[in-house]
């Protein structure tokens, strides 16, 4: 279970538990005398996850037209900051994307979609 903290005074040393409940919640007392009960995680429901094509994810995100003007505007102010300080890409990108771009593509994703 969890490492329990004592809500009166933050303090994790020294906890006691008096009684388990059941659910897996349970009563503990810590040094300073509180008590409390400190209940079970609640449980997550597992679902089982459907794989997506690659066309699905892509149309989650949001095209330019549906972004709010104002976060445009922003994001037009950030780029040209960051272009003021580095106007230029770093000589080590060209060899990462090189190296990466057929791993990262819808092709080279194929066998960790499909689980191969």
């Amino acid at each position: 279970m969890a490492r329990v903290m004592c809500p009166l005074c933050s303090d994790d040393e020294d906890i006691e538990v008096v009684r388990s409940g059941e659910g897996g919640g349970r009563v503990v007392r810590h040094r300073c005398g509180y008590e409390w009960e400190d209940a079970a995680p609640a449980a997550v429901p597992r679902t089982e996850r459907v794989p997506r094509s690659f066309d699905e994810l892509a149309a989650r995100f949001p095209r330019a037209e549906e972004v709010e003007p104002g976060r445009l505007r922003r994001v037009d102010r950030l780029k040209e900051q960051y272009l003021a300080v580095r106007p230029d890409f770093d000589p080590r990108v060209g060899a990462y994307w090189a190296e990466y771009q057929e791993i990262f593509s819808p092709t080279g994703c194929g066998p960790a979609i499909r689980g191969g």
